[in-house]
């Protein structure tokens, strides 16, 4: 009786063991990440020439950005990043040309992104045009809806530093 009783139990386990429903992981699109995270790049671009900093900052930053620019204090939270993009739209008029990714890498649920921006900026007070030349790396993470939002991106300059004004 015993030994049928052991039988029966592990026979059971066995089958409760082989019917459950295993848990599996959600499909991962690398490929379609890849190009929802490109596409981003040519929206940011739509939304900073047209000054749309407020829809721009919601679309792409996460609530707690961080922004590292060079030779800047460090930018943390939308509400910062925002300010500074409207600052820098009352000293200058900014025509970015592109926002090109040139390497992006997903892994689950982050994604690292390295590109380039390129463009012009005009001082508004007068003076001449300058062209601009940035690499930059982006730090995504995907969000609860699904939606890829930038939480960490810094850059700097491709162009050369000038030299020093004589006096």
């Amino acid at each position: 009786m015993k030994k049928l009783l052991m039988v029966l139990t592990l026979v059971f386990l066995f089958c409760f063991t082989f019917s459950c429903e295993v848990a599996k992981e959600p499909a991962v699109d690398i490929e379609a990440d890849v190009e929802v995270l490109k596409n981003m790049l040519d929206e940011w671009v739509v939304l900073y020439n047209t000054g749309d900093f407020e829809k721009l900052v919601s679309f792409y930053y996460a609530e707690d950005a961080v922004e590292m620019e060079a030779n800047q204090p460090i930018l943390e939270g939308r509400e910062a990043i925002l300010a500074n993009y409207k600052k820098a739209s009352e000293e200058y008029d900014i025509q970015c040309d592109s926002s090109i990714a040139k390497d992006v890498r997903v892994s689950g649920n982050m994604a690292m992104v390295r590109g380039n921006d390129t463009g012009t900026a005009t001082p508004k007070g007068g003076g001449e045009q300058a062209k601009y030349d940035l690499k930059w790396v982006g730090i995504f993470e995907r969000q609860l809806d699904g939606t890829w939002k930038c939480i960490c991106e810094i850059g700097n300059s491709n162009l050369p530093i000038p030299p020093p004004e004589k006096e």
